[in-house]
């Protein structure tokens, strides 16, 4: 980890001795709460972060492959239902294959996968990434995002939906990386077939080749 910056923060020098009851009150009492360690303890949508591990699950569950391809025209839609999820392009990305709907950041080809993956599916590669759960590094305090799944689901849930914390993300995407500049967390377990979709991943130290490079 080369650097943890969690905004607005607070000046650490003053706890060096003992932090003063006035400022610690001011930091407990201000509204942007700056003793909140966003970083490792803040719950967000992951949004398209995720989009390289979702793909890495559509290869491996087998619902696309490196020469699939749709028409993006700017939303997707179930068969039978009149609502258009909207990619953030409005007028679409055109023809995609997988590498360039992660190098555009195409919602629409990420709808359609993870309709074809399913939630079952979706929620476990996702838990192999550490995501719903906390990574494992070496800080007090972590917190775990939300993972939804069918049990999720049922009544009662509540609150919001697929959360992780900035730090989850950005483990699960160094896995995919060709240095594996991740620090080590012991609760990954890789899909047995990982290794042929991403070879320089942490399944397998192999030379990274120009196909399974985003």
């Amino acid at each position: 980890m080369l650097a943890f910056v969690s905004r607005p923060g607070f000046n650490p020098n003053l706890f060096v001795t003992g932090i003063s009851y006035k400022d610690y009150s001011a930091y407990r009492n201000d509204h942007d709460n700056p003793l909140f360690n966003r970083a490792l303890q803040g719950r967000y949508p992951p949004g398209s972060t995720i989009k390289p591990m979702y793909g890495l699950a559509g290869l491996d569950a087998g619902v696309t492959n490196w020469e699939r391809t749709i028409f993006d025209p700017g939303y997707y839609q179930l068969e039978n239902d009149p609502h258009r999820y909207r990619d953030w392009k409005r007028w679409g990305h055109g023809r995609v294959d997988l590498r360039d709907a992660v190098v555009q950041s195409c919602d629409t080809y990420f709808y359609d996968m993870g309709f074809k993956l399913g939630i079952a599916r979706m929620n476990s590669y996702m838990n192999q990434f550490s995501l719903g759960q906390p990574t494992g590094i070496d800080l007090y305090n972590e917190s775990s995002g939300i993972m939804p799944s069918k049990q999720w689901k049922k009544p009662p849930a509540d609150g919001p939906g697929f959360t992780a914390t900035p730090s989850t993300p950005v483990s699960a995407r160094a896995s995919c990386l060709p240095h594996r500049c991740n620090w080590p967390m012991p609760r990954r377990s890789w899909p047995a077939t990982a290794s042929k979709w991403f070879p320089h991943s942490r399944a397998n130290t192999s030379r990274w080749n120009e196909q399974t490079s985003f």
